[in-house]
C-alpha cells in the first residue's frame, strides 16, 4: 500500500470481502503501509494519517494486519486501539546473512552496527544480536523542511542516553558514535526506509569522513522519491546498499546491481500461515 490508489483499492477490496461477500476473518498483508511515518499524536499541527488509515481499515473490516518493519511502535498501538491484531515482520535475519557474504573475513570486533538516530536503535540492536556486534548511535533532529542534522550533546547527556538505551533494550553493547569509534572500522548502517536518499548520503559522507573503512547501508523500504538516484549515489559513499522488495522496484528504479534485493516472500508466507493457524486454534 505505497500509493493513494493502492490504499483506496485495498479498502474497497476488504469492504467487499467482509461486508458484501461475508468473509469471516480478514488478514491484510501490507509489506509497506502508507502514512507509516505520520505517527506522532503529540504533533497537533500535523494530521495523524497513520491513525486515520488504521481507523479506516478497521471500519471496512480488517481483523488482522501483517506489516514489515513498522516505523515505530505507534502502529501497533493504533491497531490495538481499533481492535486489529497486529504482526510485524523483522527482516534482520536476512540482512545479517546477506552482509556476511560481503565480508569474507567474517564479522568481528572491527565491525559495528550504526543507528543514525534514536528511532533506528531497535532495528540496529536486532541486527547486532544476530551478528554479535556492538551498536553505535547518533541523535538527530528533523526540521520542518524535512532536513536532518546531528544534535551536539554534552558528555553527561550522552551518558544518560546510553544508560537509558541499555536498560530499555536490555543490551549493554551500545555506545555513542564518536569519530574515534568509527575510524578504521566496518560500519553497517540500518534504516527503515529510503525516500529521497539525501539523508542517507549525508550520513554516509560523515561516516567516511570519520574514517570508516567499509560502509554498508541496509534499508527495508525502497520508497525512492523523484531524483533519488542523484542524491543517494552522489560520490557513492557506500560499498554496498541492500534493500528488501517490500516495495517493488520496477525498471525505472533499477540500478544495474548497485542495490542488492532481498526477497521477503518466505517471511510473509510464514507469517500468513501462522496467523491462519492461530485463528483456527482460537476458534475450535
Amino acid at each position: 500500500m505505497y500509493t493513494p490508489e493502492l490504499a483506496e483499492e485495498s479498502q474497497e477490496l476488504i469492504w467487499a470481502l467482509k461486508r458484501q461477500y461475508g468473509a469471516a476473518y480478514i488478514i491484510a498483508v501490507f509489506p509497506f503501509l502508507r502514512y507509516r511515518r505520520q505517527d506522532h499524536p503529540e504533533k497537533q499541527y500535523e494530521i495523524n494519517r497513520l491513525r486515520m488509515i488504521i481507523d479506516r481499515l478497521a471500519h471496512v473490516g480488517t481483523d488482522e494486519m501483517i506489516v514489515v518493519t513498522p516505523h515505530s511502535d505507534q502502529m501497533a498501538k493504533n491497531c490495538a486501539q481499533y481492535g486489529i491484531k497486529f504482526n510485524a515482520i523483522d527482516p534482520s535475519n536476512f540482512f545479517a546473512e546477506t552482509v556476511k557474504t560481503y565480508l569474507p573475513g567474517g564479522v568481528n570486533d572491527n565491525s559495528h552496527v550504526y543507528a543514525p538516530d534514536l528511532g533506528s536503535v531497535p532495528r540496529a540492536i536486532a541486527l547486532a544480536n544476530l551478528l554479535n556486534l556492538s551498536v553505535l548511535f547518533n541523535v538527530k533532529r528533523r526540521d520542518l523542511n524535512n532536513e536532518t542534522d546531528i544534535i551536539q550533546l554534552t558528555p553527561e547527556k550522552i551518558n544518560e542516553i546510553v544508560i537509558r538505551l541499555q536498560e530499555k533494550y536490555n543490551f549493554s553493547k551500545i555506545n555513542y558514535a564518536y569519530p574515534k569509534s568509527i575510524k578504521e572500522k566496518i560500519i553497517i548502517m540500518v534504516e527503515d526506509e529510503v525516500a529521497s536518499g539525501d539523508t542517507a548520503n549525508s550520513t554516509g559522507r560523515l561516516l567516511k569522513q570519520y574514517g570508516a573503512t567499509q560502509l554498508f547501508f541496509l534499508a527495508t523500504h525502497a520508497v525512492l522519491t523523484p531524483d533519488w538516484r542523484n542524491k543517494l549515489f552522489f560520490q557513492n559513499h557506500f560499498d554496498k546498499i541492500i534493500m528488501t522488495n517490500s516495495i517493488n522496484r520496477d525498471y525505472e528504479k533499477r540500478t544495474g546491481g548497485y542495490i542488492y534485493d532481498i526477497s521477503l516472500s518466505l517471511s510473509l508466507a510464514k507469517a500468513i500461515y501462522q496467523s491462519i493457524e492461530s485463528h483456527f486454534e482460537q476458534n475450535l
